[in-house]
């Protein structure tokens, strides 16, 4: 038996394929349900309208399940800078709030922006990150 390179990577989804479940959108109705796709048949078959289409096989299924991976780890991406940003914000509240900064009037020209400079970009980083993500998004229709 052939030994692969230790660079190349075997997909452990088509494995774990056959007892899954997602979410997809009948064509005819635009209604969702949930597909298992443990379930023998030859069909899917929309419970609403009765709209029917082929099952899809193991190859489509793992591309499906890897693009919903991908879509999640986006997600937490985005919620991480998110969770970033606003405690970078709530730093620089805290800091411009403290009782040095109340009690001295003149010392507001040295009040210290490092945090909302650190809010500011993780800002704008959430705008293209959040582009991203809903640019990657995936509704399986049938």
């Amino acid at each position: 038996m052939a030994r692969r390179p230790s660079g190349s990577k075997k997909s452990s989804r088509s494995a774990a394929v056959a007892h899954e479940s997602l979410k997809v959108h009948c064509s005819g109705c635009y209604e969702p349900f949930i597909f298992n796709s443990g379930l023998e048949g030859e069909e899917l078959v929309c419970p609403v309208c009765e709209h029917m289409c082929d099952r899809p096989d193991d190859g489509q299924l793992a591309r499906v399940f890897d693009v919903q991976a991908a879509e999640k780890k986006g997600f937490r991406i985005c919620l991480a800078t998110l969770g970033f940003s606003l405690t970078s914000f709530a730093t620089w509240v805290g800091v411009s709030d403290s009782a040095y900064y109340l009690q001295n009037p003149d010392s507001q020209d040295m009040l210290f922006y490092g945090p909302m400079g650190l809010f500011i970009i993780s800002s704008f980083a959430l705008v293209v990150l959040a582009w991203k993500y809903e640019n990657n998004r995936w509704d399986i229709y049938f």
